[in-house]
């Protein structure tokens, strides 16, 4: 069974290989993640995909329903505001 989380401390490592974070492209995260990655890649290039790995790894600790609450509420606020499920 593939565990990505097992995977995140190792792209983490090598955050500027050509996208690190499509090897995960499988894993069925809430929207609202996919939608942070392009806010944090669009501000900081390269150096976001670290950036957004480090919330993914957040889920080794703590289960994913509170990890995607707090990425919702740290998402701008806007009438097509994407949903956490």
């Amino acid at each position: 069974m593939f565990e990505p989380l097992h995977y995140l401390a190792l792209i983490e490592t090598k955050p500027n290989a050509r996208d690190p974070v499509a090897a995960l492209k499988d894993w069925d995260l809430p929207e609202a993640f996919q939608h942070l990655r392009h806010l944090i890649e669009a501000r900081m290039g390269n150096r976001g995909r670290r950036e957004f790995i480090q919330v993914l790894r957040l889920m080794e600790a703590v289960p994913m329903e509170i990890v995607a609450t707090a990425v919702l509420m740290a998402l701008p606020k806007a009438p097509d505001q994407v949903s956490i499920s």
